[in-house]
């Protein structure tokens, strides 16, 4: 589970999202660590007009 955009500048949230998705999945689900799996976007905020060039490359 990847965040972007203005939720990785609040760093609270990280802690916050990771508890409640691990109280939620309870035994439904085997996860590998959350700090792992939730994780922020790895370009920053240059994520998104990235995924913007990537598309539009593959259409070329």
């Amino acid at each position: 589970i990847v965040f972007g955009g203005g939720v990785p500048h609040r760093e609270i949230l990280f802690p916050l999202v990771r508890e409640s998705f691990a109280e939620q999945m309870s035994d439904y689900l085997d996860v590998p660590p959350l700090d792992d799996y939730i994780v922020p976007v790895a370009n920053g905020d240059n994520a998104g007009i990235l995924g913007c060039f990537y598309l539009a490359k593959t259409l070329l």
